[in-house]
């Protein structure tokens, strides 16, 4: 039987058209890669990490270097994911760290949803993120940029820290000497260690050193005067006290017009957190009055700054969230004291 034409055509193109088949792309043609990796001069036309070399079988070699997100393995010979930072995990391989009830948005490279804070943690103002938690007897402060009126600086700019809430006690002062971490302060006068009655006063007559290892001993460091200042003036609010621009009365433990500290029978020092009506808006006590405070920062190569004025203060016209002075890391003094600070 005979077929039409155009039948025997159609098998004529079916039988003598080539069947296509798959090859490697021509020289110069792009391979893809997944993200980071690439094809060098030793991978043999073969996806690997910057640096490695393809060995007949695997990618072989530690990564020179990788993504965002990775870090050179040598054991695996691969840009491995980066571990998460605390509290917080990835929905998926390949995904973003989050928090517990967020999810990954691939197409924003970001995590989206409300965050379900773990322990020692707090959800930001947003909700869409969590922080860390200041250790008890600690208030936390948000970073951000002021004018330094005592070094008349402008666009300082502080990161989050966590600030003791009431200057260093004689009681816990004494706690480091007896751990074996801390060396004994000065006596007599004014100076508070060993005195019956004033455990919690302020400790002072220490150096700077003796601040510093006290500080270390608790995992913590001297605040920089930055972050006094900043803490002092109430952040952004850029007060000229810590409570606020009202003139100092009694909102203090100092000498000034309108204080109570005699009446309260307080012959130098207060007993710390006394005067709740000078707290900042943070709730940290005594950053005015009291002891002058020792901080990280250096006024020249030989002098260190401290902030704050003490109980001998009398001047009610002073800015006392700007109180700068500054003495050699021997000082001692019965008007000076610290407290301690440390990362969130």
């Amino acid at each position: 039987m005979r077929q039409p034409p155009f039948i025997a055509g159609v098998l004529a193109v079916l039988v003598l058209a080539p069947v296509p088949v798959s090859s490697a792309p021509a020289a110069g043609a792009a391979i893809p890669c997944e993200p980071g990796m690439e094809v060098g001069p030793d991978t043999a036309g073969h996806c690997c990490w910057p640096g490695q070399a393809w060995s007949g079988a695997r990618c072989v070699g530690r990564p020179t270097s990788c993504p965002s997100g990775r870090s050179p393995s040598l054991e695996q010979d691969a840009c491995v994911l980066e571990a998460c930072p605390p509290g917080q995990a990835r929905p998926r391989e390949g995904d973003g760290c989050c928090w517990p009830g967020q999810a990954w948005a691939a197409s924003r490279k970001t995590c989206v949803g409300k965050a379900a804070c773990p322990a020692g943690f707090s959800a930001l103002p947003s909700l869409e993120g969590c922080q860390a938690d200041c250790p008890a007897g600690t208030a936390r402060h948000p970073g951000g940029a002021f004018t330094m009126w005592s070094a008349g600086q402008q666009g300082v700019a502080v990161t989050p820290f966590c600030l003791d809430v009431t200057e260093v006690t004689a009681k816990a002062y004494q706690e480091c000497v007896a751990a074996g971490r801390c060396t004994q302060p000065g006596t007599g006068g004014a100076c508070t260690s060993g005195v019956a009655g004033k455990e919690d006063h302020p400790v002072n007559c220490v150096d700077w050193h003796q601040a510093v290892a006290y500080c270390a001993w608790r995992g913590a460091t001297l605040p920089s005067e930055q972050e006094w200042e900043w803490a002092a003036r109430g952040g952004e609010h850029g007060w000229v006290n810590p409570w606020g621009n009202e003139e100092p009365r009694d909102q203090l433990c100092w000498s000034g017009p309108g204080h109570d500290r005699e009446s309260r029978g307080f012959t130098a020092t207060c007993a710390v957190g006394s005067h709740p009506r000078g707290d900042t808006v943070q709730g940290v006590k005594d950053l005015s009055g009291n002891v002058e405070e020792w901080t990280s920062s250096r006024y020249d190569a030989a002098q260190l700054v401290s902030r704050g004025d003490s109980w001998r203060l009398a001047n009610p016209k002073i800015r006392l969230g700007t109180v700068r002075s500054h003495r050699t890391p021997d000082s001692r003094d019965e008007v000076l004291g610290f407290r301690c600070s440390r990362a969130p």
